[in-house]
């Protein structure tokens, strides 16, 4: 359970509590986007692929159902880079607001 919240401890010890709510806040809105859109691509390829395997007796179902899997993943992969991605932009653009106003 401690590894869960293990950025958010080292965050703190390095920069206060301050920026560990900034940071909790920020990394939840990031992170609503990515379950929302991980989980539509889930209900969505789920049945597709399960279709694809049929009963696996085949090569051709079990590379068809191996490929919908790899498509999955690279398309969770893509969101999940993008929300980074945004995470960070966000995080960026309040530090230096921060700093500016000083």
């Amino acid at each position: 359970m401690i590894t869960l919240y293990a950025d958010r401890w080292i965050l703190q010890s390095l920069a206060g509590e301050r920026e560990v709510g900034m940071y909790v806040a920020l990394y939840q809105i990031a992170n609503a986007p990515i379950v929302l859109t991980i989980g539509i691509i889930n209900q969505f390829f789920v049945p597709i692929i399960f279709d694809a395997a049929g009963d696996m007796r085949t090569l051709d179902q079990r590379d068809q159902s191996s490929r919908m899997v790899d498509i999955s993943v690279v398309i969770g992969a893509a969101c999940g880079a993008a929300g980074l991605y945004l995470l960070a932009v966000v995080w960026v653009n309040g530090r230096l607001q921060r700093e500016l106003v000083r």
